[in-house]
């Protein structure tokens, strides 16, 4: 199918639904052959109609009477979006404090960059491409649903300009070397920055912070010795000594169950730790919030915040990409447009989708 002739369905729709009262909470379910490949120009269209969507491959949906696995995968996926919850999870007692029914935020955020800007896009005095943050926080209609959203800026320009009000705050952040420790901590600095204007002049608001880094980018592998010689450790194993910094508040967690191959853990580094929470506390949450993806009831490999804001930076890319494809000339960023300007008209903000997680 072109994408215009998508573009056109999903106008029709749209045009139904604000005529039919019974058509408000519709799921816009397109199905098409593998090799058309409009996934991206689908989620464009979703944002743009406020619409949800999901996307089935034709070849899988012919499958799917005798692929119980495929099936629920998918019912899971429209359950989320269409608002409800599909399970919870309790923590460890070592994380119930920090957990989320105890008007905790927990957020993870994430960044993609764009590439240099063509010589051609500067001779036509075109806005350079922006950095794209993507970020997650469970601010759904359940204390624990992560719902998330992008907004653009300055490439390189990393900023954070929400803030909220609840008395501690968790920061997961992914993307973060070693040598950018420092970064992170202008970061945090940002953070409380935004959170006291946000709150200023009614409130005195200093929320607590943790801030944390998990990272897949290391070169540590960890096994276990088995019978059968070496074999990747069980689900939730955790070290925390031996191969750890200790300069630093450090731990690796496996948290899944790798489907083939040799699994990877993730490095858990706590930079900022304002309530002295203890290494089983952490260990805790941190596996604990593995387990809120809600599209599988297996933990993944790093923790829901995480893993949704780099979804969601992805998201707010694509979405840019296809327009500019899509619409040609119209579609470039010119000067005088601004990346403020980008974000009112692609993100999902102060939309009727803004508490729905379109991405699952």
């Amino acid at each position: 199918m072109d994408p215009t002739l998508l573009y056109k369905h999903m106008v029709e729709i749209y045009t139904l639904k604000k005529t039919d009262p019974k058509l408000k909470n519709m799921i816009f379910l397109h199905i098409e052959p593998e090799s058309n490949k409009h996934h991206d120009e689908l989620k464009l269209f979703e944002r743009r109609f406020c619409m949800i969507t999901q996307h089935l491959k034709m070849e899988n949906a012919a499958q799917l009477a005798g692929k119980k696995m495929m099936m629920e995968n998918i019912l899971l996926k429209l359950n989320v979006k269409g608002g409800g919850h599909n399970h919870y999870v309790t923590p460890e007692i070592y994380a119930m404090p920090l957990w989320m029914e105890k008007q905790i935020m927990i957020m993870g955020y994430n960044v993609c960059h764009p590439t240099g800007q063509s010589r051609a896009d500067k001779m036509a005095d075109r806005l350079p491409d922006p950095s794209v943050v993507g970020f997650s926080f469970n601010g759904g209609v359940n204390p624990d649903s992560f719902i998330g959203d992008y907004h653009y800026q300055q490439a390189t320009r990393e900023r954070k300009s929400r803030g909220v009000l609840p008395p501690l705050i968790i920061v997961v952040r992914d993307g973060i070397s070693d040598g950018q420790h420092s970064h992170a901590m202008d970061e945090l600095e940002t953070l409380r920055e935004a959170a006291a204007e946000y709150a200023s002049p009614v409130d005195d608001y200093t929320p607590h912070f943790i801030f944390v880094v998990a990272t897949k980018r290391h070169h540590k592998r960890v096994y276990a010795d088995g019978e059968r010689g070496l074999t990747n450790m069980a689900a939730m194993s955790v070290v925390d000594d031996t191969i750890t910094d200790p300069s630093l508040f450090e731990f690796y967690m496996q948290s899944h169950t790798p489907i083939q191959g040799t699994a990877k853990p993730t490095r858990y580094t706590v930079l900022k730790n304002d309530v002295g929470a203890t290494q089983d506390a952490m260990q805790s949450l941190m596996g604990a919030l593995c387990f809120e993806h809600q599209i599988s009831t297996n933990a993944i490999s790093i923790p829901e915040p995480v893993y949704q804001s780099d979804e969601w930076a992805k998201r707010g890319a694509n979405n840019m990409r296809i327009i500019k494809q899509m619409f040609g000339e119209k579609g470039q960023l010119k000067k005088g447009f601004t990346y403020d300007d980008l974000t009112n008209s692609l993100s999902y903000w102060n939309s009727p989708l803004e508490k729905v997680r379109v991405n699952a």
